[in-house]
């Protein structure tokens, strides 16, 4: 059975020989795992579409063990300039917290639109690089159901808005950005 989705990457590792795994939180599943076979071969089609920040439509095939990611069409790149390696390493952090925190399967519509609205500030946004992580470290616990005090963040009450009907993906970042401009 194979099945088509909208995900973001957000973790990979290493499989056996040529083989990766990646962690993708998708909008239908949420958090999935799924491996691609012999990515990391110079000839590999996948490997191009398959990096972090990437936003795409997979076809995943269901596995015995594991599911399998048979094509990937990438909607968009969202990675963050190397030349700012503090937005990078932030970046970084908080995709793997996201990884180590959300468990799989675990489906939530404002997860996914708060991780795809924090890929797109970190690839091309002015918000500094730890007001940008910690506003997304605490949106997820918020959004996770952890009772975080927002003072162990270190930042005022203005800065976390409260759900709204504001666009999709725009909700989380909107407040750091409208003070900028």
């Amino acid at each position: 059975m194979t099945f088509k989705t909208i995900g973001i990457i957000i973790a990979k590792r290493d499989g056996r020989d040529a083989d990766r795994v990646y962690t993708i939180y998708t909008k239908e599943h949420g958090k999935i795992s799924a491996l691609a076979k012999s990515v990391k071969k110079i000839t590999s089609k996948l490997a191009g579409h398959l990096e972090l920040f990437t936003y795409a439509t997979f076809t995943i095939a269901r596995g015995r063990g594991r599911d399998h990611i048979a094509t990937v069409d990438a909607i968009a790149h969202f990675v963050p300039s190397f030349d700012k390696s503090d937005r990078l390493i932030a970046a970084l952090y908080c995709l793997e917290c996201t990884d180590q925190m959300v468990r799989d399967a675990h489906r939530d519509d404002e997860l996914f639109d708060l991780l795809y609205g924090f890929i797109q500030e970190v690839a091309g946004g002015d918000i500094p690089s730890t007001q940008l992580a910690r506003t997304y470290l605490y949106n997820l616990c918020v959004l996770l159901g952890y009772g975080v005090p927002q003072e162990q963040f270190s930042l005022h009450d203005h800065l976390f808005p409260r759900l709204n009907s504001m666009p999709k993906s725009q909700v989380y970042f909107e407040h750091l950005t409208s003070g900028s401009k």
